[in-house]
């Protein structure tokens, strides 16, 4: 295996050296696809036991194993070979980096259907190891479309020179072929295969990190745009109690439900853009998104540790913690439901059901707001798009104001990126003029259900608004 130059500081994450990459080297270098043969041949077993027993734990379809915690679930965890480092930091030509932890999770086809019925065990002698496509292998045109279909290898995990070709195209497994040294073809006619993914999981900050400086970022979308390199306004709420009156009333989701994957290995980064503004012809969207409803590596409160570690834990604009959804799926229902609690003067975390997601503090931060979310494929922590700087698409958009949808040309703040694929932003996900009025008066039942057809499928958001004193939680 080419040993890739390690990094003198030692990863908190799984206490080896961090590797170092050049972008060239994570995408089109040998480095993982040695690594993925390594993990077939000396660990085929353990990976099949530990996705088992994480998918008999948890109702979360996505569920990821780092590798770093594979010796876990060993059965003789005297003799488990060593794996090494598992943390990369990756540099682009520009000099920016982003750190990744490698990790394994299962793939699911027909997801919508699977979530509602008892899931099969993996077995060695069917299941096959892969690279995730939308990172490893997929590319874009030069107007930033990906290209499906992708065909590649995957390795068995029961015999490591049985190796097949899988083909994938944006909704998923398409079809799969035996190459020269594959030993069992029943596998294929019979349709028993299964398929793991080993992918570079973001190692991220949390999510309430201050507004970058002007000029971190660089790109537009048009010259009658003007750039936003920020998080945009902070909806949050300021620490001082007293700053302003008890209770403040909230732009809540209670739910998301995508009309697409958006990539085919059935893991979407989705992110959420958040801004005040409503001035689509001058003003793009921020470069960095405001919330993610993604499994990553960050910092998790609710474990009061430092250590960062695979979760969903992130905060919402009242500051209070959130267990949000992994969004990967089409036609799930996706709801937020958990937030955590640590009692004044203690250090204790709990759960409690409050069935929504706080997304703007309304009555501190009066004013038009939109939001518009994004499969993101690169760069985690900025919208990019590969080899463009200018992209204003057509947004199906949700107007608060009236509950009509529109297409509505919405510029981004754009970084260029070489390699890699680029962020596609959600079709139907875009929603104007949110304030307390146009919320109010959208109301049904409580609720305000905007939803719209992309491809033929529906997109769904269902909004609210809570009042509550955050101080007092």
């Amino acid at each position: 295996m080419e040993t890739p130059k390690q990094d003198q500081e030692i990863s908190k994450i799984d206490g080896n050296p961090i590797i170092n990459l050049k972008e060239t080297e994570f995408y089109h270098g040998n480095f993982f696809n040695n690594l993925r043969d390594k993990l077939a041949k000396n660990e085929g077993s353990t990976i099949v036991r530990a996705l088992n027993e994480l998918n008999n734990k948890t109702k979360e379809l996505s569920s990821l194993v780092p590798v770093k915690e594979l010796s876990k679930y060993a059965l003789n965890k005297e003799k488990t070979p060593e794996i090494g480092s598992t943390h990369f930091r990756v540099t682009d030509s520009d000099g920016e980096s982003e750190d990744f932890v490698l990790s394994l999770r299962r793939y699911y086809k027909n997801t919508a259907k699977v979530a509602h019925k008892s899931r099969s065990q993996l077995k060695s002698s069917t299941t096959y190891l892969a690279l995730s496509p939308d990172r490893f292998y997929l590319k874009d045109d030069e107007n930033g479309l990906e290209q499906w279909p992708v065909t590649f290898p995957a390795i068995s995990l029961d015999d490591p020179t049985d190796k097949i070709k899988v083909t994938f195209n944006a909704d998923g497994l398409v079809s799969s072929s035996v190459s020269q040294n594959s030993k069992d073809k029943s596998i294929l006619s019979s349709g028993e295969l299964d398929l793991v993914f080993a992918d570079a999981t973001p190692v991220v900050q949390p999510s309430y990190v201050l507004p970058c400086d002007p000029g971190c970022g660089s790109g537009g979308s048009g010259t009658l745009r003007e750039n936003d390199n920020t998080r945009g306004d902070d909806p949050r709420t300021p620490d001082m109690p007293g700053l302003y009156p008890p209770e403040r009333t909230y732009f809540v989701v209670h739910s998301i439900k995508l009309a697409s994957e958006g990539d085919g290995d059935g893991a979407a980064e989705l992110q959420m853009f958040v801004q005040k503004s409503d001035n689509y012809d001058v003003q793009n969207m921020p470069l960095k998104y405001r919330y993610r409803f993604d499994n990553a590596f960050r910092v998790d409160p609710t474990c009061n540790c430092s250590i960062p570690r695979n979760n969903t834990n992130i905060y919402g604009a009242d500051r209070h913690v959130y267990e949000v959804p992994d969004i990967n799926s089409s036609g799930i229902e996706y709801d937020f439901v958990i937030r955590w609690v640590s009692p004044i003067g203690t250090s204790d975390w709990y759960s409690h059901y409050v069935g929504f997601f706080p997304l703007i503090d309304l009555s501190s931060h009066e004013g038009n707001w939109r939001l518009v979310m994004s499969d993101d494929d690169k760069d985690y922590q900025d919208f990019s798009r590969r080899r463009q700087t200018n992209f204003y698409p057509e947004i199906d958009t949700h107007n608060m104001s009236n509950g009509n949808y529109s297409l509505t040309n919405t510029g981004f703040t754009v970084e260029s990126k070489t390699y890699g694929s680029s962020d596609d932003p959600r079709l139907g996900s875009g929603v104007r003029r949110i304030t307390i009025n146009n919320v109010q008066s959208q109301m049904v039942g409580g609720q305000v259900v905007a939803q719209t057809l992309v491809g033929g499928n529906q997109f769904k958001y269902v909004f609210g608004l809570e009042t509550y004193d955050p101080v007092q939680i």
